[in-house]
């Protein structure tokens, strides 16, 4: 699909602050860092803001 459409991506960090090894999001063990929705939704929200003058 992106061969037909160009995408982007985003990386939102979801680490808990310390130094250890985060798991990815789609390891059976991951521990998704809720601390981290606010910051992804304030991310769209300016975007959108951005692109349509809001």
């Amino acid at each position: 699909m992106a061969r037909a459409e160009p995408r982007t991506f985003i990386f939102l960090g979801n680490g808990d602050g310390s130094d250890a090894p985060a798991n990815g999001l789609h390891a059976l063990d991951c521990d998704f860092n809720d601390a981290a929705l606010p910051h992804g939704i304030g991310f769209w929200v300016r975007l959108v803001r951005q692109e349509l003058g809001g």
